[in-house]
């Protein structure tokens, strides 16, 4: 029995902002800021417009192996 699998097809964000985005740990500013991602840097996107708070939807990515939230106000999706 070969049990063929369709690949999971992985989303990616791309971090427009300048000067980077902060990323939290969890959805909103209540959140202390976690990591700064900087200007360019390709993330995969596990969840598009996870939960709106702080007045911004939130992305939920993976960053240095770190499941983190951000706006996505900055973020270019590929």
């Amino acid at each position: 029995y070969y049990n063929e699998e369709e690949p999971t097809r992985k989303n990616y964000i791309i971090i427009t902002a300048k000067s980077g985005v902060w990323s939290r740990k969890g959805i909103g500013f209540q959140y202390p800021k976690y990591k700064a991602i900087p200007y360019g840097t390709k993330c995969e996107l596990l969840e598009k417009n996870a939960s709106f708070a702080s007045g911004y939807k939130w992305d939920k990515i993976i960053y240095n192996n770190e499941i983190v939230y951000l706006p996505n106000n900055w973020n270019k999706y590929l």
